[in-house]
């Protein structure tokens, strides 16, 4: 929403925002505020927000929204004036507006690994607006989002939602090979970013998006997943596991594929396509590491010749069936997240 003058152009950001929002959108931008003298960033909070909505900086507090703006990434917050409604939106800060700084962020990948993002900058901050700008558009339940047994699943449902408006926009724009990277982005996650955002495995189903406390926590226990079963299959220990799936991540999406072949996730299909979508995008997005002469899980190897651990596959797949060896792998100590919600309305990218 541009000042009343008319005289501020928007940019790519705002476009794609605008052509999302169902409501007037009210923007401010971290870069205008300076960390160091929260009074003068609090009035550039005011004349910011009330050049667009006069008198809509009543509606917040503006030292928290300082903080908040400055700590953060994109986010949006829905709130009423005068019985209409808006949306604030924070904008990209100066270190998430380029697209291999956003291919970074969204995949969690190291930055050295990844290759190229494709597209120009514009049109990825022009798909990240219109996916905060769709955010503008979804009204839920506040309390569920409070609640840490029900905020992971809701999150989930709703940058599922927010990502399949996205891509469909970028489609008609005619940035294809834009769907696809964004798509595996979300898909190298799994191993880096926050279970709410694995969204891969969800957004080309047209149906709607409902909470799913399963879906959750098959995105949650992706990584273990993987790692616990590439480290029994190679008689690795978890850390060796681990390991190989940050130092050389092409020769562990090999393993986690000829796990898929052999028949291990197919009881649970949503598993299985989210770990098949992690190993797609680490061949497509990441840069090759060396070869390496390390043996592996042979690929085409039928169930009876593969071994994992000690023990022939079927006879591990019936193990597993018969619940003798666990479905889930132990839990490892959570890691700080490198993001963290900044308002129950609606959640950052």
């Amino acid at each position: 929403m541009n000042p009343p003058d008319g005289t501020e152009q928007r940019d790519d950001f705002e476009i794609g925002a605008e052509d999302a929002s169902g409501i007037p959108v009210i923007f401010i931008d971290p870069n205008e505020l300076d960390p160091n003298d929260p009074a003068a960033s609090k009035a550039i909070l005011r004349e910011r927000i009330d050049s667009q909505l006069p008198g809509g900086s009543v509606a917040f507090s503006l030292s928290k929204l300082v903080e908040e703006s400055l700590e953060f990434g994109p986010f949006v917050k829905r709130f009423e004036l005068n019985g209409r409604a808006y949306c604030l939106m924070n904008k990209p800060s100066v270190s998430l507006d380029k697209k291999d700084e956003i291919a970074f962020m969204r995949s969690g990948a190291d930055e050295e690994n990844l290759k190229p993002a494709p597209g120009d900058d514009g049109i990825w901050r022009q798909g990240s607006g219109y996916h905060e700008g769709h955010h503008c558009n979804q009204i839920f339940n506040v309390a569920a989002a409070m609640d840490p047994r029900t905020e992971g699943p809701l999150v989930l449902s709703l940058e599922a939602e927010a990502d399949r408006a996205a891509l469909d926009y970028l489609s008609k724009l005619g940035a294809g090979d834009v769907v696809q990277a964004w798509k595996d982005y979300r898909a190298l996650g799994l191993t880096g970013a926050h279970p709410s955002h694995a969204t891969s495995a969800l957004v080309d189903d047209h149906g709607a998006i409902e909470p799913d406390a399963d879906r959750y926590r098959m995105a949650e226990s992706a990584e273990d997943v993987m790692v616990s079963d590439v480290g029994r299959a190679l008689d690795l220990s978890y850390e060796e596991s681990e390991n190989m799936m940050k130092d050389e991540p092409h020769r562990f999406a090999a393993e986690v594929e000829a796990l898929v072949n052999a028949g291990m996730y197919d009881r649970i299909l949503m598993r299985k396509e989210y770990l098949q979508n992690y190993v797609d995008a680490v061949r497509r997005q990441i840069m090759p590491e060396p070869a390496a002469g390390a043996p592996g899980i042979e690929q085409g190897a039928t169930g009876d010749q593969m071994r994992i651990g000690a023990v022939s596959a079927p006879a591990y797949f019936a193990g597993r069936a018969a619940g003798a060896i666990p479905q889930e792998p132990p839990a490892r100590p959570a890691e700080p997240s490198s993001r963290s919600s900044q308002s129950p309305e609606i959640p950052s990218p």
